[in-house]
């Protein structure tokens, strides 16, 4: 996937249908952090399939203090892979509720709130429709001086 300028390739494990929306409404936002044990063994062959030397680094979520748990950490914890959660948003509104305009036009909405252990970075996110978000903290992370190898995310929409 490309945009402005940038390269990213985006590794998922499953197509982001009706089945997986009610997953993830069910893990997300009915807070049934249990689920995140459901694809420990496929979310972990995929990130060591993809990771090479790269540190793992979470997509953050918004709107932290709504929920008790985030989700892409949940996600990771399970695999028992270390990971740096190093970005920040400082957007307050979800991405589920943005429109599909609204995601390719938003402005960066990651800082990076401490260091990195490595000079590359492959990130992880649960859900993908765009790819706006991965770009966004891919640019974050340049600035940083961090390359980013790819993304890995557990649904994916197809077009």
């Amino acid at each position: 996937m490309k945009q402005s300028g940038l390269q990213l390739k985006i590794h998922s494990l499953y197509e982001y249908d009706e089945t997986a929306q009610s997953f993830m409404t069910q893990f997300k936002y009915q807070e049934d952090w249990l689920l995140a044990g459901c694809f420990r063994k496929e979310v972990r062959q995929l990130l060591q399939l993809h990771k090479s030397k790269a540190v793992i680094v979470p997509i953050p979520q918004t709107e932290r203090s709504k929920r008790f748990f985030n989700q892409t950490e949940a996600l990771l914890n399970e695999t028992k892979m270390s990971y740096e959660p190093i970005l920040m948003t400082n957007s307050a509104k979800r991405q589920a509720r943005k429109t599909r305009i609204n995601r390719l036009t938003a402005t960066d909405e990651f800082e990076c709130i401490r260091t990195c252990s490595r000079t590359q970075a492959l990130l992880f996110d649960d859900v993908c429709t765009t790819g706006a978000t991965l770009y966004r903290a891919q640019r974050c992370l340049l600035k940083q001086g961090i390359e980013v190898i790819g993304a890995c995310v557990l649904f994916r929409v197809r077009k």
